[in-house]
């Protein structure tokens, strides 16, 4: 019989000896103690496996799982699926969790009777060193069509401070593992459980460093655009919020045109996400004949003529 209150924290974790020793000692030394954690190695070819192994040595808690690379999401949903507890952690081998992160989530969840809590972050570099920006969020709590609205705008969770309950994770079928979506399959799951009826609540307080490098913001940049709009337009949500969804589709549109190294490839593949057809058309043309500075600025201004 699982315990309601027991903790279960998935860690994946790929290539990650250089992060991965601060951030399980982070979970050690939680204030509070009744966690499990699962590091679900994806396939590391350094010397992951013989940190972990050194941890697994001095604490029973901590358990090891190996499988061939298959990204976060894979790796996540393994982690679930062995998981005893009922709530639910995630904790990026590259983040840190202040002492009081899961005292103060079960606190909340439990106090709150959500579905999922999530909290404010402090940003760090690859040295660990603090960096000064800010991560905003409008409201405390999250429902409905309100907060389907807010959610279809930004992505307002940072996956390392969310405890969430198992039952609403698995209701939906968890993380999607498609490699066109391994750098916002947790939004996407975000979204999904919010449609599904669930209830969030946010704790200002910031309760885990998230670790921000040069590398990892390079990949987000390529590919985050067309997977947010992919995941918005795939969103099986009611006709009554088809206009909320085409906001939210033009609004990333046109942060993705801000995007410095954005070449014609890329731009014609977030283009087809545009929801008018005719306007879409006249992108997709001009982008054959004009060039990118002023293609950029035409394909902005397209999007206003919707009226959305």
């Amino acid at each position: 019989m699982t315990d309601p209150q027991l903790v279960s924290v998935i860690m994946p974790a790929y290539n990650a000896e250089k992060f991965i020793a601060e951030s399980i000692n982070s979970v050690i030394a939680q204030t509070y103690k009744h966690w499990e954690l699962i590091v679900i190695d994806d396939g590391s070819e350094d010397n992951t496996k013989l940190i972990i192994n050194e941890f697994i040595n001095k604490e029973s808690r901590i358990k090891y799982v190996y499988q061939a690379n298959g990204k976060q999401g894979k790796a996540r949903n393994k982690g679930i699926g062995i998981a005893n507890g009922e709530l639910i952690a995630f904790l990026d081998s590259d983040d840190i969790w202040k002492p009081k992160m899961l005292e103060k989530q079960v606190d909340l969840i439990t106090k709150t009777g959500s579905d999922l809590v999530f909290s404010d972050i402090k940003f760090i570099d690859a040295q660990s060193n603090m960096i000064d920006e800010n991560h905003t969020v409008p409201d405390e709590k999250f429902e409905g069509i309100t907060g389907i609205k807010f959610f279809l705008q930004k992505n307002l969770i940072p996956t390392t401070t969310v405890l969430a309950k198992k039952a609403a994770i698995l209701k939906v079928g968890g993380f999607k593992t498609s490699n066109e979506l391994q750098y916002a399959e947790d939004y996407d799951l975000w979204l999904r459980i919010l449609v599904s009826g669930a209830r969030f609540v946010y704790n200002l307080e910031p309760l885990a460093l998230y670790r921000k490098y040069e590398a990892q913001s390079t990949k987000l940049a390529e590919t985050r655009y067309t997977q947010i709009l992919d995941i918005i337009k795939n969103l099986p949500i009611d006709k009554s919020l088809q206009k909320e969804k085409d906001v939210a589709t033009y609004m990333w549109l046109r942060r993705s045109l801000r995007f410095k190294n954005l070449g014609y490839k890329n731009l014609r593949k977030l283009i087809r996400f545009i929801p008018s057809f005719y306007i879409r058309k006249i992108s997709i043309c001009a982008s054959y004949v004009l060039p990118m500075y002023i293609l950029r600025r035409v394909i902005y201004q397209l999007s206003f003529l919707d009226r959305v």
